[in-house]
């Protein structure tokens, strides 16, 4: 089982108008490069709530090819992430 590591996480639009979350190893500034990005639009199902042990306010992210288990500091902040990732996927996908 892998352990929890504390990432930073910005949703944003690349040049080509896909939606982005990019996560960084520390709190990102200016021109720092991220860890990862992961296009939104391959998400195959909405995210949704994780009951982890000892692990509040967790929720994950699936592609076709990986899970991604996120957690936030608190569960208005994960509930404010869920809501926007499917707001915004919403009017891409319509």
């Amino acid at each position: 089982m892998r352990s929890w590591k504390r990432r930073f996480f910005v949703l944003e639009w690349d040049e080509g108008s896909s939606l982005l979350l990019s996560y960084y190893k520390q709190e990102p500034r200016g021109s720092s490069k991220p860890q990862r990005r992961v296009e939104l639009t391959r998400l195959v199902e909405s995210p949704a709530w994780h009951l982890s042990k000892g692990i509040p306010h967790c929720f994950t992210l699936r592609i076709p090819d990986r899970m991604f288990f996120l957690a936030a500091e608190s569960e208005e902040e994960a509930h404010a992430w869920m809501q926007t990732i499917q707001r915004v996927l919403k009017e891409i996908r319509s």
